[in-house]
């Protein structure tokens, strides 16, 4: 009985060493965990002490060391990829944005970031999935809202554009380039006095914003507003000299009020900026037409339709000149053209010609 007694003693010893051996080697391997996420932590946080100093390099060097030390660390590769792209490493960008993904589907911004990445390097692949994903996912930020607005944007989803853009305002209340692309949707939509108001805000949040002058001008002119059109296109030519659209718009503008030297004087500052710009020479021509000098449009036409050969406007137009200098042979072969090239207004015209 005293040998039974002593054996189950050996053993409960034998068993409380074997436990405590055990939980020697649990407490060295958690020590052994916890030092290696204090020197990835060390690393990841010298990382971002450089993407603060816009030390991208040095950035993407110390999350390595992180990453390197602990590779499923899903924030370091969130940042790495988020330095990477300032560098213009898009390629890298992307691999750490997947990767951190991998290793924590819940990380929003991760998301977030891979949406962006795509809708900057290739809009014609921008996904607004990515944005969903992040928001989904706690990434509840203005910006999450707006550029899945702009997706939508392009995507001609005008309604669900004004929707997010709308949430990305009411995120923050001065979002200017949410302001300016909501009135964009709107303005696809027909409703004008809301785009105006918009891209008004956007101005009123944003100095020196030539964008939003020259399309708040663009939106004035669909509401017959022409000399307010003038002032709006002004500024944003104080603002960017060589805002070529701005130059053509206030063109058009003078035009309607039938001030055709000043029209011209804008028409050619927009040519003399991109001798290339067809609308320009159009615009021009149109107004030469109207100053009576029918050869000198008739020249500009022709120089339109050979940098452009399926420009419809310009066979209209110069079908116009044709006529009033007699050409009415020339004139229907024109019109002809600009009802193959679908022109719905030449039709009138070519009826005419019968």
């Amino acid at each position: 009985m005293i040998k039974k007694a002593g054996f189950f003693l050996f053993f409960i010893t034998l068993l409380i060493n074997l436990q405590a051996q055990q939980d020697s080697v649990e407490f060295a391997a958690e020590m052994e965990r916890l030092r290696i996420m204090k020197n990835s932590g060390v690393a990841y946080n010298k990382g971002v002490l450089a993407v603060n100093s816009k030390k991208y390099d040095n950035a993407i060097n110390h999350f390595t060391e992180a990453l390197n030390v602990n590779p499923e660390f899903a924030i370091a590769h969130l940042q790495r990829g988020k330095s990477r792209y300032q560098l213009f490493d898009k390629q890298g960008a992307m691999e750490d944005f997947d990767l951190a993904i991998s290793y924590d589907p819940e990380l929003g911004e991760a998301y977030f970031q891979k949406g962006l990445l795509i809708l900057l390097t290739d809009t014609s692949n921008a996904t607004a999935a990515y944005f969903d994903e992040a928001i989904n996912n706690g990434y509840d930020y203005p910006e999450a809202y707006y550029y899945r607005g702009v997706v939508h944007l392009i995507n001609d989803n005008f309604e669900s554009a004004i929707s997010d853009f709308t949430s990305a305002i009411e995120r923050r209340h001065n979002y200017a380039l949410a302001y300016h692309d909501r009135g964009t949707a709107k303005r696809f939509i027909n409703d004008y006095q809301g785009a105006l108001y918009d891209y008004r805000q956007a101005v009123n949040y944003k100095s020196g914003f030539p964008m939003g002058y020259n399309n708040m001008g663009s939106i004035k002119i669909l509401l017959g507003d022409y000399a307010g059109a003038i002032e709006d296109f002004t500024v944003t030519l104080n603002l960017d000299p060589d805002f070529v659209l701005a130059y053509n718009n206030r063109g058009k503008a003078y035009y309607q009020l039938m001030e055709y030297e000043l029209s011209a004087t804008d028409f050619k500052a927009a040519h003399a900026l991109e001798e290339d710009n067809v609308f320009a020479m159009n615009n021009l021509a149109n107004t030469l037409v109207k100053m009576e000098d029918y050869e000198g449009a008739i020249e500009l036409f022709n120089k339109t339709i050979e940098l452009a050969p399926e420009y419809g406007e310009a066979y209209l137009n110069r079908g116009f000149a044709r006529e009033l200098t007699g050409d009415l042979e020339g004139a229907c072969e024109d019109w002809n053209t600009a009802a193959s090239l679908n022109v719905e207004e030449a039709t009138q015209y070519t009826s005419e010609c019968q």
